[in-house]
């Protein structure tokens, strides 16, 4: 159950946060914004299992190479890091780009980009959530163990939700000023870069807390990146926050 909670504690966590820094704006389809929460939901899972996993042992396969992290050379893990980015970026921008073209825009472009983000991230949180309790069966129960994964499990997860808006709000950004393709690109790099310490973590090649040192700083780094395209597309059409009634 350590788990659940801590994975109840982030999605109630990334959502005050979601409310309180855009959902307050005025913007076009902000009545329909948990369609396209509710409709991200199952995309990490999807992506993990479908696309991610299978690639990743049709590539072991090929190539001769263990399926041990630990084992495989840096080469490899930098493809696959490169692969997972890039699968998960496209699966989340495809409700953007019909947001685009067949729904003509009934969410404001760059707000729909923010919201198939914090499905995504909730959605990761959910799936993984229910992975690890299978998986880490010694931490999943106990009180001692619930304020060792508060901070971790919860605090990553937290960090995670808020790449995968930044992530998609890129891509969002990207449509609104017609670059999509560059802003694509860019998310899929930014995506990379924040999973490299993780994936070395896994792989045993640097030692632990030092991946969460290194996420935290490219988290702080990708906030200020993104604060500057939040503050332009904002005040370039005009949004203001709404009064309460």
């Amino acid at each position: 159950m350590n788990y659940y909670f801590c994975g109840i504690f982030s999605v109630i966590i990334s959502l005050l946060i979601f409310y309180y820094k855009w959902y307050k704006y005025d913007w076009v389809g902000k009545d329909k914004a948990i369609l396209y929460v509710l409709a991200s939901l199952p995309f990490s899972a999807i992506v993990s299992l479908f696309v991610k996993k299978p690639i990743r042992s049709y590539l072991c396969i090929v190539l001769g190479i263990s399926k041990e992290l630990s084992l495989s050379p840096l080469w490899f893990l930098l493809i696959l890091l490169f692969i997972g980015a890039f699968a998960e970026e496209w699966v989340k921008m495809l409700p953007v780009l019909l947001n685009k073209t067949l729904l003509k825009e009934k969410v404001h472009i760059y707000f729909s980009g923010l919201l198939v983000g914090l499905g995504f991230g909730i959605g990761e949180i959910g799936y993984l959530a229910y992975r690890f309790s299978r998986t880490q069966p010694e931490y999943a129960s106990g009180i001692k163990n619930l304020f060792l994964l508060l901070p971790g499990f919860g605090g990553e997860r937290i960090l995670s939700v808020l790449a995968h808006i930044i992530f998609t709000g890129t891509v969002g950004y990207g449509f609104s000023i017609n670059q999509p393709i560059r802003f694509f690109v860019l998310a899929v790099l930014l995506h990379s870069v924040i999973n490299f310490p993780a994936v070395l973590y896994q792989a045993k090649k640097i030692p632990p807390g030092l991946d969460s040192i290194l996420i935290i700083a490219i988290v702080i780094l990708l906030i200020y990146y993104f604060t500057r395209i939040d503050r332009n597309i904002i005040e370039s059409e005009g949004f203001v926050k709404s009064v309460p009634r």
